[in-house]
């Protein structure tokens, strides 16, 4: 038996000051400034005892585990403007207690808890390394949730090293080790729920009044705001997972092959349905209601191609294919809306919609129902530029609607035409964001001393829909708060009088226009046209070292000496420049258009062992 116990607290503390100075600008003759702070804490415990034991020909091992985790986020934010001293950057030469610059952050805190605590058992058993069993239970209680707080999972699982037989002898000169292994069980989340869902919330402020100078003086009129509906039937979201797996090798593990077949469902998923705004003040509410499954196929294999004393080189590829689907909703929860195909709900990242709702503000979406892929994409396509007002056309498809209000009259319901009014644009579904394979290749190659070795990423089908293009590389000239400028894939390919055989739209300035920065329904960046094949090919990492011999070594008493030079993410190969698919695997939608790009990097270095 041993006994560990651990104990860990961290702090992470972000900070950040943000100022626009009155002389010019868009704080003139105010200016502002602004505070951010962000502090998390995450204090956890661990108490874990665990046996082995070995009789004969029966191992076992086991383990109990206790554990506690309490993580805690503040933020305080405060705001203020109308700057004294010109260019002095501190919060005492602002007076504008209440009021804030364009853009910067007005007065507010918050602070959230979150307390999870686990119990776990696992045993192991085998025999004679010819079979193997084992077998999980835990026990999860979470504070997000109010009434249904625990959740029990378990597994089991097994495998059979059927080379171990004897009827299996006759294969022993070209099959090294065969072995089958099958598990299944019961996995918890609760990641989809908000840390207060279950609970009833509550805000507090005050009115003040406002001077001509900016400052403000709360006049003793509290304010107290209450949250969303409270939500205390949700509890911990469960999925059934299967896994049939097969390990071989032969001739003396020159050849290597893995393969599994995995198969998840979640029968009760987190799920915003619908609910009657005017009895519930709301138009959803997230319940366990849905049933999602992911079904896919991972493989390994690898090979040794030349393998002698002097000279090795050696293959291996991986991969896995997946599809995830919706596979059931409560009846009657998927909104009637002539423009869906029947069975269909239009759902963004974060929850479900009818067509046309305000959420559709930037157009990207994907179009999901029972039996359809789950990361369907569902958005709008550019038409091309109008010659006569070198405006962004849309695709339309003409609808029931259009003929009894005289429009189109001369295209049949289904047909497409093109037109330069946003709100009249339709979305299609354009393909899967999933890739159709996802894999790596790893290759070394050994000659007496040297090694090279070469580690590559890469990903078949899907599709890519880039924030970055839409929102910053084709983002048309504005002098509205900054300044953006234009790509060079702009240059001499916008519309003009002189050049209507452009592909892209004239550039204009910003005039206020929801229809320029596409605050509606979403701009022609948000089109198909910043839509990209995910497929690309990553060299992650490229070593060539070089070990000394020891006849040298060993004079300077030193057991072994290698120098070497690495390259990391050397180069990528993807659909445009600037693309890179690996930052998301759903279609581009969560990723932050200002997030850092994959850093190239070479190293030079020397191991010494003595």
């Amino acid at each position: 038996f041993k006994v560990r116990g651990t104990l860990a607290f961290d702090q992470n503390t972000i900070d950040r000051t943000r100022y626009t100075q009155s002389l010019v600008g868009r704080d003139k003759n105010k200016g502002g400034y602004s505070k951010y702070s962000m502090n998390f804490q995450n204090l956890n415990s661990q108490v874990m005892l665990s046996y082995n034991k070995s009789i004969k020909d029966h191992n076992i091992d086991a383990m109990a585990l206790h554990e506690f985790n309490k993580f805690t986020v503040k933020n305080v934010q405060y705001g203020t403007a109308y700057e004294f001293l010109p260019g002095f950057i501190s919060p005492y030469n602002f007076v504008g207690k209440y009021t804030a610059g364009n853009g910067l952050a007005t007065p507010w805190a918050g602070e959230q808890t979150e307390v999870m605590e686990s119990y776990l058992g696992r045993v192991n058993y085998d025999y004679k390394s010819k079979y193997y069993a084992s077998a999980s239970v835990r026990a999860d209680g979470s504070s997000k949730f109010k009434k249904d707080k625990w959740g029990v999972f378990w597994s089991v699982g097994g495998g059979w090293r059927f080379t171990a037989e004897d009827f299996m002898k006759d294969t022993e000169s070209w099959l090294d080790n065969g072995k089958l292994r099958a598990s299944y069980g019961v996995i918890g989340n609760a990641s989809g729920v908000g840390r207060y869902s279950g609970y009833r919330t509550w805000s507090v402020g005050s009115k003040y009044t406002q001077t001509s100078g900016g400052t403000g003086t709360p006049n003793g009129v509290w304010t107290v705001s209450m949250g969303g509906m409270v939500n205390d039937k949700l509890t911990w979201e469960e999925t059934q997972t299967w896994d049939v797996g097969l390990d071989l090798s032969f001739l003396n593990s020159r050849l290597t092959a893995t393969l599994d077949f995995y198969n998840r469902l979640t029968t009760n998923s987190f799920y915003n349905k619908p609910v009657s705004l005017m009895a519930t003040g709301q138009e959803s509410l997230q319940a366990n209601e849905a049933g999602i499954r992911n079904r896919g196929i991972e493989f390994e294999i690898g090979a040794d191609i030349f393998r002698t004393k002097d000279f090795t080189w050696n293959v291996s590829l991986n991969g896995t294919h997946y599809k995830t689907v919706l596979a059931s909703v409560p009846e009657g929860s998927i909104p009637d809306n002539n423009m869906l195909p029947a069975g269909t709900y239009e759902a963004n990242s974060e929850g479900w919609s009818a067509q046309g709702a305000s959420a559709a503000q930037d157009g990207k979406f994907y179009l999901r129902g029972v039996g359809r892929d789950w990361y369907n994409l569902y958005i709008r396509k550019y038409a091309g530029v109008d010659q006569n007002s070198g405006l962004p056309m849309y695709y339309h498809r003409v609808d029931a609607d259009d003929h009894a209000a005289g429009k189109y009259t001369d295209k049949a319901i289904g047909e497409d035409v093109f037109t330069t009014d946003p709100n009249e644009s339709s979305k299609y579904e354009v393909g899967s964001a999933i890739p159709k394979l996802i894999g790596g290749l790893n290759t070394t190659l050994k000659y007496k001393g040297f090694d090279l070795t070469a580690v590559l990423a890469f990903q078949l089908g899907g599709k890519f829909f880039s924030r970055d293009y839409a929102e910053n590389h084709y983002k048309s000239s504005t002098i509205y708060a900054r300044t953006y400028i234009p790509s060079k894939d702009l240059i001499n390919n916008t519309w003009t009088p002189e050049n209507t055989g452009a592909y892209f739209p004239m550039q204009w300035y910003y005039t206020g226009s929801s229809y320029v920065e596409g605050q509606t329904v979403g701009s022609w960046m948000h089109t198909d046209m910043c839509l990209f094949s995910a497929s690309y090919l990553r060299v992650k990492n490229i070593t060539l070292g070089y070990t000394l011999p020891k006849s040298i070594t060993q004079k300077a008493l030193i057991s072994q000496a290698r120098v070497y030079v690495s390259g990391d993410n050397l180069f990528m190969v993807a659909a445009a420049k600037g693309i890179d698919p690996s930052m998301s695997l759903i279609g581009g939608m969560e990723v932050d258009a200002f997030s850092y790009p994959t850093m190239r990097t070479i190293s030079i270095g020397v191991n010494v062992t003595f």
